[in-house]
């Protein structure tokens, strides 16, 4: 195991400003406005945990094609935009006391964008507040960002690669820590706790997601964990996920509560043999939805789930590994699937499979790096040749 893992990971703001003025020159826009917490996260280097809670809180960011951004906050976090933003130029608004939009509509007419071409994100911004920005500013031309915000955060940068490559390790170790203590007569409510506490110490800000099932819970989709105590014979299915300064970690991991039984190791080897056949297929130039389409037309992985997905900023990002669906909704989600892999994408390959006979589901997934020389996998805390073994 990596001994630095175990570490607080490394939080060092990443100036992602390059690329973009580019891309915006091309498509003809003057000006792209972040609002999601997430991409507001993206494009000024500062996670503000409340944005996502507080929906009334707005943060922005004003990205033209020629100039210097501007970063907008509400007063209470300004000092926290300051330290730890790589923009410069951070303006306020008082909580309540007035309008996010309004405030926002002023630095657009200031910075010459009030007859411009705006990209907003069409995906986030509200019936209401996208209203309220165009009644202020009634002469500019508003188009969707959704696409470039996910062009930009489909291709890491090195940088990324590292950071999160070390959360998602931190969040296995997490894991392999807990597994080691338990214990028969444990519930999956204790074991879920654990967990969140243990993501925690290994350097997370927030637990994003934690689900723990055993036995035939597993069956179930996000179960929540409940007072069922494992026993021998159980596997058990853990989905874990921190926030770690803003980006995301993810791990599925599976264990059993004493020896496999031979159905178990069949199934295991089978759901394993499959997910490495889905790493494989995460090669440069080909297409996530090309990639999936191939992997659930198998014959051989008949009751398999195959599944994918990018992770970043947000846990489920660019690249998808689904289905393109022509007439489906207009969603970076939906238009993603129809992207080439590139290097240095980042993509979770997680399969399932559900052996409803025996009464269990296998899951798991791994952190794989998209690479000119190939897909390299960098969740390797735990073994996964075999399920691991607890109690």
């Amino acid at each position: 195991m990596n001994s630095s893992v175990s570490r607080r990971v490394n939080r060092v703001p990443v100036n992602r400003w390059n690329q973009i003025p580019l891309m915006l020159t091309k498509q003809n826009v003057d000006v792209l406005v972040t609002v999601s917490p997430e991409n507001v996260t993206y494009t000024s280097g500062h996670f503000e945990y409340t944005l996502p809670i507080i929906r009334d809180r707005i943060s922005a960011t004003i990205l033209p094609a020629e100039g210097e951004p501007v970063y907008l906050v509400v007063n209470q976090v300004e000092d926290a935009a300051r330290r730890n933003s790589w923009i410069k130029d951070v303006r306020i608004y008082k909580e309540n006391a007035e309008s996010p939009v309004a405030a926002l509509a002023r630095i657009l007419t200031e910075k010459g964008f009030a007859s411009g071409c705006i990209a907003i994100e069409s995906e986030f911004l509200t019936t209401g507040f996208f209203e309220e920005l165009r009644g202020y500013l009634p002469n500019a031309r508003f188009c969707d960002g959704s696409i470039i915000l996910a062009r930009a955060r489909s291709v890491k940068t090195d940088e990324e690669v590292a950071f999160i490559e070390a959360a998602v390790k931190a969040t296995e170790t997490a894991h392999l820590k807990v597994f080691q203590e338990l214990r028969v007569g444990d519930t999956e409510v204790e074991i879920a706790r654990r967990l969140c506490a243990q993501t925690l110490l290994e350097g997370a800000d927030l637990v994003s997601q934690n689900t723990v099932s055993s036995g035939r819970n597993t069956l179930e989709g996000h179960h929540v964990p409940d007072a069922t105590a494992i026993q021998p014979g159980d596997v058990i299915q853990t989905d874990t996920g921190g926030i770690f300064a803003g980006y995301w970690s993810d791990i599925s991991r599976q264990v059993v509560v004493g020896e496999p039984s031979s159905r178990q190791r069949s199934m295991w080897t089978k759901l394993r043999n499959a997910q490495r056949e889905g790493v494989e297929c995460m090669r440069v130039g080909t297409k996530a939805g090309d990639a999936y389409t191939h992997l659930k037309g198998l014959e051989r992985w008949d009751n398999i789930w195959p599944y994918g997905h990018g992770i970043g900023v947000l846990i489920h990002d660019i690249p998808m590994l689904l289905p393109y669906y022509e007439s489906g909704l207009k969603t970076t989600t939906n238009f993603g699937t129809n992207w080439e892999l590139e290097p240095n994408m980042l993509v979770m390959v997680e399969f399932a499979l559900f052996d409803r006979e025996g009464g269990q589901r296998y899951t798991f997934e791994d952190l794989v790096l998209v690479t000119d020389n190939g897909p390299r996998i960098l969740s390797n805390v735990i073994d996964t040749t075999e399920m691991y073994v607890v109690a």
